[in-house]
């Protein structure tokens, strides 16, 4: 017949799960924090994506215009939808090519202020054919 001895502790003391839970938590805690990061980033990338749209869209219309119409044009509180909570200021710089006669340079600048400010611009040369 086997014994059975009762003073055995077989297990896990109190210390010891108080130490993996802490390690646990501190495991947890550095997940949350990177998915805050990961969350802020796609709100930015977001942002960017937004203002180059309304970049490329003002970009396309110089293209459509009239060679002697383009010229220098600023807008307050563009908006990329008309429910859209983010304003915009576009600014439009022309600029005649003197080397080389018949372009223009268009500098399209677009600036928000969120927690901080922002600013992107593209620039494109438009000819006169």
């Amino acid at each position: 017949m086997k014994k059975i001895n009762i003073n055995e502790e077989n297990g896990f003391s109190l210390l010891e799960v108080m130490i993996s839970l802490v390690i646990l938590a501190v495991g947890l805690l550095g997940i949350a924090m990177l998915q805050i990061t990961a969350i802020r980033g796609n709100a930015s990338g977001m942002k960017l994506t937004e203002a180059s749209t309304l970049i490329g869209s003002k970009i396309e219309d110089y293209r459509q215009m009239v060679y002697e119409d383009v010229t220098d044009n600023v807008e307050e509180n563009v908006k990329l939808h008309e429910n859209d909570s983010r304003v915009y200021t576009r600014t439009t710089t022309v600029t005649e090519n003197s080397p080389e006669p018949g372009l223009k340079t268009v500098t399209v600048e677009l600036s928000w202020t969120d927690t901080r400010q922002h600013t992107v611009s593209f620039m494109t040369i438009i000819s006169n054919l």
